[in-house]
């Protein structure tokens, strides 16, 4: 009987004061990849991962975590031709005028997304909460000058339309709604987690900083200058820590070693992983995550 109460307690114990840990993925372009590296290094030292925001390269990592992809899956997915395709330039104008609308095809990019979201969709009725990690990412609403959030409704418009950066993607179009890339106002959304998911500990990847002064000949970072918002990328030790390796040397468009950029990610979370877990009581072994996985797209 006493064997019992103790093992009962310890349970009860545990599930009382066990954190709920959030995840918050920056923007940044090619940097991004090195998301995958924080996240495979949580895994493997048993740091649960219980909700999940990102914008644009932070909201594809996000969102494919969030669909139960492993990390190694991720990787592979990078690496793949479906990928590169992305990457091709195709650049189209609008009739009439000496700027384009796009220089990627945005039908390649939703097309291969739709392909790794299809089945999720299907099952769990487009609400991001019921996905393996509940999920928020977030895009641009460029004519009313605000944060667009999506909690639910098309997984893959909403990651696109989280990594639409003006000239080099179309806009994409929810409900009515011109919506751009989720960095021109939210680069790193741990409002949105908290409002969202109110956590018990935050921990923050970030992958990209607010833009220097541009110069007179550096065009792109014109027009970072003119559209994009300074984002506060801090994490204060009462909310939880921030990871952010050193990327600036990384272009936004240095997609070619994938690895190096994971391993970037992983060796800058190592670094940490102590001070990490001294904040943290939470923990999720490989098999029993596994174990969720496994149940998660038997779904």
């Amino acid at each position: 009987m006493k064997l019992f109460l103790f093992i009962s307690l310890t349970l009860f114990t545990t599930v009382l004061f066990s954190q709920k840990i959030g995840l918050v993925l920056s923007g940044g372009g090619a940097p991004g990849i090195a998301h995958i590296g924080v996240i495979k290094a949580l895994e493997e030292n048993e740091i649960p991962i219980d909700y999940i925001t990102g914008t644009s390269i932070g909201a594809l990592v996000g969102g494919m975590y969030a669909l139960g992809m492993e990390p190694d899956e991720m990787i592979s997915f990078f690496k793949s031709a479906a990928f590169r395709k992305w990457r091709r330039i195709n650049i189209r104008f609008q009739k009439g005028t000496i700027l384009p609308y796009r220089m990627i095809s945005s039908e390649k990019v939703q097309q291969s997304l739709e392909m790794l979201t299809t089945q999720a969709q299907i099952s769990l009725k487009v609400n991001f909460d019921s996905l393996f990690v509940p999920f928020r990412c977030v895009a641009s609403d460029i004519h009313n000058k605000r944060p667009y959030i999506f909690s639910q409704g098309n997984l893959a418009t909403a990651i696109r339309a989280s990594m639409s950066y003006p000239f080099l993607f179309e806009a994409a179009v929810v409900d009515s709604v011109l919506l751009f890339d989720g960095g021109i106002y939210n680069n790193f959304p741990t409002d949105i987690m908290l409002h969202c998911f109110k956590p018990d500990f935050i921990i923050g990847s970030i992958v990209a900083y607010n833009p220097p002064k541009a110069g007179s000949g550096d065009i792109m970072m014109q027009l970072q200058n003119m559209i994009v918002q300074d984002t506060n990328y801090s994490i204060s030790d009462s909310l939880g820590i921030s990871i952010q390796p050193d990327l600036k040397e990384i272009s936004v468009f240095e997609f070619s070693d994938i690895d190096g950029l994971v391993k970037i990610g992983y060796d800058e979370t190592m670094q940490q992983m102590n001070a990490i877990k001294q904040k943290i009581n939470s923990c999720s072994t490989l098999n029993e995550l596994q174990l969720k996985r496994q149940s998660f797209k038997q779904k």
